[in-house]
């Protein structure tokens, strides 16, 4: 059952020539508006590390998607966390999750968010900045 396991996950991450890779499997289903797939895949995509700019894109578009499809309040809260805790020099998952405070009248929360992104300086080196 392991050897099934970390072969799984090793196809997942090294894609045999000519696949698309995890991660570029949830792009397309991003694109295509597949949002159960795009989350199923990102999540996937976190979990096997790797790539910064990859596992990041990941855990911030899984919380989008989740904010998207109305999943729980904890979820969705706890997901842009992981983000932020993940990669603090981002100011990417403290905005939206501010706006995501927003929504659910979490006012106080929101301010405080917004406040941490604010004294974040756009990272020059890194892909998938998202500019608001």
């Amino acid at each position: 059952m392991w050897k099934t396991l970390i072969l799984w996950l090793f196809y997942l991450a090294f894609p045999l020539q000519g696949e698309l890779s995890l991660f570029d499997k949830a792009e397309k289903h991003l694109a295509d508006k597949e949002f159960s797939k795009a989350l199923e895949s990102y999540e996937t995509r976190s979990l096997l590390g790797g790539e910064p700019n990859e596992v990041f894109r990941s855990l911030l578009l899984t919380a989008r998607i989740q904010e998207l499809l109305e999943f729980p309040y904890d979820t969705v809260f706890t997901s842009y966390r992981k983000a932020c805790n993940e990669y603090p020099l981002r100011a990417e998952p403290l905005f939206y999750l501010s706006q995501y405070c927003i929504k659910k009248e979490q006012l106080i929360l929101s301010y405080l968010f917004a406040q941490e992104a604010l004294k974040l300086k756009a990272p020059q080196d890194v892909k998938y900045v998202e500019a608001f």
